[in-house]
């Protein structure tokens, strides 16, 4: 189970950074306050 939380959670990291990496600045605030939103599940 810990594994598969591990990979959950890495899966959302990869998630926010890509298009983070990829979509223009004015989304940055969103995606942030995403993280931010997900940072106490993991």
């Amino acid at each position: 189970m810990l594994k598969n939380l591990l990979f959950v959670t890495s899966y959302v990291k990869f998630y926010i950074i890509v298009p983070a990496l990829i979509l223009p600045p004015f989304a940055h605030r969103r995606i942030t306050s995403a993280f931010a939103v997900s940072m106490p599940l993991g």
